[in-house]
């Protein structure tokens, strides 16, 4: 006899989403052994699990819908085993998939199947990165996603289907990236890339499982470690002789550029004598953003251009980062910098010279901190670099507890005696 159970899916977390197991005789032989099957379905339902208790909510006050939320358990109860004995009624076949696409029609509203549309994940994503009008970087990352994708169909023998892309896959799916030693970023990533695929699917009406819209499948992240060079290290690069090693002083000169105009890479590598005002400012449309970015030119600014005959230098990207680090060492930057990094599913304690740590965006959050650290109004600060909110600016401020203890010591708060409280 058919059956159906509700359970939460992250029973220790703040607030769960809830599956259900529907049995409904399914099996495989294994040693001799009946092991049955249940199909496990994710429905679009959270609850806090304190509130929760043998499959429905409980009756507590802090959870005075629980009435209400119990009868809409027991009408996608009603709903699947209707929807089963339908399907047995009329002889359909009935497996996981058959079951799976007819619980998303009656209790999604997900389309029927059309006899021209490909379901397959894998296919549906080739034809989307072939006709996605996107930058070749950003085809670059999707494609970088299928091959994920078509190593996991290798990993579990079987084409991944549309309405097959659930809450358990997802879960599989990170695992399994973790264990290919992804750090949880770069997961992340293939996971909105993932999500992309699924949504841009979804609003085409071919048939996808809306599980990819939960909460809970979300894209793992943890806060990327990145250093910032003080102005003190910033002087001792800017003074450092580098005339026997042209490349070096490029690339120096370059990056003292980005420290203290806070463009990124694609800004400041490209600017040229047009963007600069008689009023001594620079004016540029950034690439990424497409905004208009006005701010003052700095004293080092006007040194570096002055040196290299006013002419910004040139430098490759690729060139611009293997050299980098060689001139950051060269000055002396040295000193030990200990972070943390998640490499599959594991955090590991890593201690590195600060040299070993600098790249390209360290010139924007250097600029950033050493500008905050100054005093200058964060408003103004996030007017130069074009961030749009102070939370997503506040991630550039790469001052540790100490630096900030410091930072704080001058300001009247700290500064006040008590003599002088009326």
């Amino acid at each position: 006899m058919a059956n159906i159970c509700f359970f939460l899916t992250r029973p220790k977390a703040k607030t769960s989403g809830i599956f259900f197991l529907f049995s409904y005789g399914a099996f495989e032989m294994k040693d001799g052994k009946k092991k049955y099957l249940p199909l496990k379905y994710y429905i679009d339902e959270s609850v806090e699990p304190s509130n929760w208790g043998k499959g429905k909510a409980k009756a507590t006050k802090t959870f005075p819908q629980h009435p209400e939320f119990n009868a809409n358990l027991k009408r996608i109860e009603d709903v699947v085993l209707g929807t089963y004995r339908k399907m047995k009624n009329d002889g359909e076949v009935i497996n996981a998939t058959t079951l799976r696409t007819a619980f998303d029609k009656a209790l999604k509203n997900v389309r029927d199947f059309t006899p021209d549309v490909n379901t397959h994940l894998v296919t549906f994503a080739e034809d989307f990165i072939k006709n996605v009008k996107k930058s070749d970087g950003m085809k670059s990352q999707y494609q970088t996603t299928l091959k994920n994708l078509i190593e996991y169909e290798k990993e579990k023998g079987s084409r991944l289907q549309l309405t097959e892309i659930d809450l358990e896959f997802y879960e599989n799916f990170v695992e399994f990236l973790e264990l290919q030693d992804y750090a949880p970023n770069t997961i992340g990533n293939r996971i909105k890339n993932l999500k992309l695929f699924l949504n841009v699917a979804f609003k085409k009406k071919i048939p996808v499982c809306l599980d990819f819209k939960l909460p809970e499948f979300k894209k793992p992240n943890e806060d990327t470690f990145s250093v910032y060079l003080t102005e003190d290290e910033l002087m001792k690069l800017y003074r450092l002789d580098l005339k026997d090693k042209p490349i070096l002083e490029k690339t120096r000169d370059l990056f003292l550029i980005g420290a203290y105009t806070g463009f990124r890479f694609s800004d400041y590598s490209t600017l040229c004598k047009g963007h600069f005002g008689t009023d001594d400012t620079i004016t540029k449309r950034t690439e990424k953003t497409e905004q208009d970015v006005v701010l003052p030119v700095h004293p080092v600014v006007q040194s570096v251009i002055k040196r290299n005959n006013f002419e910004i230098p040139k430098v490759g990207y690729l060139t611009f980062n293997a050299t980098l680090k060689e001139a950051v060492k060269a000055a002396g930057i040295d000193n030990e910098v200990t972070y943390v990094k998640t490499r599959g599913g594991k955090s590991t304690s890593i201690t590195e010279p600060k040299w070993k740590l600098v790249g390209s965006h360290t010139a924007r959050r250097s600029f950033a901190t050493n500008a905050y650290l100054s005093g200058v109004p964060t408003i103004s600060i996030m007017k130069m670099t074009g961030h749009k909110t102070e939370s997503s600016f506040m991630k550039y401020i790469k001052i540790s507890l100490t630096e900030n203890a410091k930072f704080l010591q001058n300001h009247s708060f700290f500064t006040k005696s008590p003599d002088a409280v009326s």
